[in-house]
């Protein structure tokens, strides 16, 4: 048996990627949520209810503090009422491990290996968050037997930091869609504006015949929301003639600067609001190209999502993106300090036309479900635990 832990409080990429695997593993599984008391009640229902869509099995701990000694003493009976069968205790991220970690070292009898994801290494976009993630990297982590990075950078990271290589291993996202065949994405195209004109106000500016172009992300400070508007000014400036629209999903706290700022700077016709839509991953479909100026990430799973409808991608090229977006007949990459003309330059030879996205989408949906499915994501995990408990057997005897 493996048990995983998660400190969640909404449904969000770990989730997403995590809990749809593990209900289709072939070997037994224990979800542990650490319930974060604070959380509204609604979003502690949604979570909820999406493990229970899977089947999963699982135990709730009421968290009601950042270090609650109860939590971790009720993690302990768990985990003890279980350590006959249980092989692997596996954490996700980083209040998930500390706890983990400090219930295991108390536990008398037998003790499981310990394994942790960390879900970006630098994808913090709080100081406090940042700070906590610096003492889980060299304070937690070293303590660990296997710890999974989901990106190549986060690795060279992590071992910068002192954590051992044989322990650092890279376990990049995958995630498994709705396949869009090429025979059926216009009318799949179709049918998801229309659906967002229906169900949101501003979708009602959605222009026919234009490149649509979308961006799906909190809207926060590491996400250059801010960026995107003043190349999409430039881009208007340079082609007024240009047909385009970039409609972005998500929210934030910088929502409201974001949408008064396309005001004062007449973007309205260019860049639309969507607030945040549940579901979305499945309708990525709906863009002509996906965009991403984010400075920090682990590996995106919208990026992922993209690729299984064919949805051609124009991205900043840190961490994980990298891993995702090898060369260029994938999609199009810029550096995190590039140069504010090269960028536009960039976007502007990457939005030649419909035919140029349409062929590089196609790519992309080849390399994505090769590459980075489900499947591929499950069969390393369980390769990676067959390694360590072998690893673990072979120095007991």
């Amino acid at each position: 048996m493996v048990v995983h832990v998660f400190n969640t409080s909404l449904v969000s990429g770990p989730e997403t990627l995590v809990w749809p695997a593990l209900a289709v593993a072939r070997f037994d599984v224990q979800i542990i949520w650490l319930k974060e008391s604070r959380v509204a009640l609604d979003k502690q229902t949604h979570v909820e209810q999406y493990l229970g869509q899977l089947g999963l099995s699982y135990k709730v701990i009421e968290v009601n503090s950042r270090w609650d000694k109860n939590a971790i003493r009720k993690l302990r009976q768990i985990l003890e009422d279980v350590q006959q069968n249980i092989q692997i205790a596996h954490a996700h991220d980083v209040k998930a491990s500390v706890f983990l970690l400090s219930a295991v070292r108390a536990m008398k009898q037998k003790k499981p290996l310990l394994v942790s994801t960390h879900h970006g290494v630098r994808a913090r976009s709080l100081v406090r968050a940042a700070l906590y993630e610096k003492y889980y990297s060299y304070f937690i982590l070293p303590h660990y037997d296997l710890v999974l990075s989901v990106c190549s950078d986060d690795r060279e990271i992590l071992l910068r930091r002192g954590l051992q290589p044989e322990r650092v291993k890279v376990h990049l996202n995958g995630v498994t869609r709705h396949f869009i065949a090429e025979s059926e994405r216009n009318e799949i195209q179709k049918n998801i504006r229309e659906q967002w004109v229906i169900e949101n106000n501003e979708a009602r500016q959605l222009k026919n015949n234009f490149l649509i172009f979308g961006i799906v992300a909190r809207v926060e400070e590491g996400k250059r929301h801010d960026l995107l508007l003043e190349v999409i000014y430039e881009i208007k400036k340079r082609k007024p003639e240009m047909n385009f629209q970039v409609i972005c999903f998500g929210r934030g706290s910088l929502l409201s600067k974001m949408q008064l700022k396309t005001k004062k700077m007449n973007l309205q016709e260019q860049v639309l609001w969507m607030g945040y839509r549940p579901n979305l991953g499945e309708e990525f479909a709906g863009f002509d190209a996906l965009i991403s100026f984010s400075k920090a990430e682990g590996l995106p799973i919208n990026l992922i999502e993209a690729g299984w409808a064919a949805t051609p991608v124009f991205a900043c090229a840190v961490d994980g993106v990298k891993d995702l977006i090898p060369n260029s007949n994938l999609g199009d990459l810029f550096s995190v300090d590039e140069p504010f003309h090269s960028l536009v330059d960039k976007f502007l030879n990457f939005a030649q036309s419909h035919e140029q996205l349409r062929k590089k989408g196609l790519l992309f949906q080849d390399w994505v479900t090769k590459n980075f499915s489900q499947k591929k994501w499950l069969e390393q995990l369980e390769a990676y635990y067959i390694n360590l408990t072998r690893e673990s057997f072979n120095k007991k005897r």
